[in-house]
Parts: structure tokens; C-alpha cells; sequence
């Protein structure tokens, strides 16, 4: 028999709130605004149930039972997913600290040294792979404009010049007949 703690709140197919016992490990309206706190605290599911005494069957039952738990639910994923993004970028920042003088195989004064794991640039990588992919194509748009000028300019240059051997010729073709 399912262990029963005092009443409470008990949410109900996510809308309307009854008054009655909870099971242990049972989804209340207190626990699912701690539960959604801590998950855009975190974007961790499982530690999110344990931090609030929630059972992950019942949140993701409770998450198919209740669109706008699950609304709410993804929202909080994103901001989640935000902050590792920003915890990761400040963590990548903060390792990067200038080489002190004498540090064995950095060269001395060498300037900033890396002390960022693996992981942490194939992540790296991996968040700024299309920007740099864009920029890269941005650049070689550019490169390609500047080939494609310089080979207009030549072409140019050349059609000026044979232009003008042809104007000569019918002038002297012109002086010849006259």
C-alpha cells in the first residue's frame, strides 16, 4: 500500500486543484512550481524530482496528462539549456588566465594559456560551428567579389586597349583613303 502524507493540494489533470491526501512522491501544485524552478534552474529532470521529493514517472505522467505543464515545462528547459550555454561559455572564459613567468612548458610570458577540458571545446565548437561556417562563406562571397573586380578591371583594361588599337587603325585606314 502506497505511503500517504498529509492533505494537500493535489493536482489534478493539470487544471483544477482537489484537496485530498497525496501519495509520497505525488504531484502537488507546490512541488510543480519548485520542480519547474529548479529544472530552468538546472535542465536536470531527475535531480529537479529529487530536489522537491517528486518521482520522475509521476512528473513526466503528470507532463502527458497537462498541456500546460508541458508548455511550462519546455519553457523551462529552454531557460535551463540557456544557462549551461552561459555556464559553459563563463567556465571556457574563466579558465583562459595569463602564463605567470618561469611556468614550466608555457614559455615564459608567453601570454594567455588554455585550461579548458576536451569537452568543453568540442562543446565549444560545436555552439559556434554555423557562425563560423557563415562567416567563412561571408568571406569568401568577399574574396570571390574581389576576383571577380580584378578580372572585370582586367578585361576591362584589355578591351580599353584593343579599343584604342582599332580606333588608330581605322584612322589610319581613314588617312590612307583620304
Amino acid at each position: 500500500m502506497a505511503k500517504v502524507v498529509a492533505q494537500e493540494q493535489a493536482v489534478v489533470a493539470g487544471e483544477i486543484a482537489q484537496v485530498r491526501r497525496v501519495r509520497a512522491g505525488g504531484v502537488t501544485k507546490t512541488k510543480v512550481e519548485k520542480f519547474l524552478a529548479e529544472l530552468a534552474r538546472t535542465c536536470n529532470v531527475t535531480a529537479s524530482c529529487q530536489k522537491v521529493g517528486l518521482g520522475t514517472t509521476a512528473i513526466y505522467a503528470h507532463r502527458r496528462k497537462s498541456p500546460a505543464f508541458a508548455s511550462a515545462w519546455e519553457e523551462a528547459i529552454r531557460e535551463g539549456y540557456g544557462r549551461l550555454e552561459l555556464m559553459l561559455l563563463e567556465s571556457a572564459m574563466a579558465s583562459y588566465e595569463p602564463a605567470e613567468e618561469g611556468d614550466a612548458g608555457s614559455g615564459a610570458g608567453t601570454g594567455a594559456r588554455p585550461k579548458v577540458s576536451e569537452q568543453s571545446i568540442l562543446r565549444l565548437l560545436q555552439l559556434h560551428r554555423q557562425q563560423v561556417a557563415a562567416l567563412r562563406a561571408a568571406d569568401g562571397a568577399r574574396a570571390e567579389a574581389g576576383a571577380e573586380a580584378a578580372h572585370q578591371a582586367e578585361w576591362g583594361s584589355a578591351r580599353a586597349e584593343l579599343e584604342a588599337r582599332l580606333l588608330a587603325m581605322h584612322e589610319r585606314l581613314a588617312d590612307d583613303e583620304g
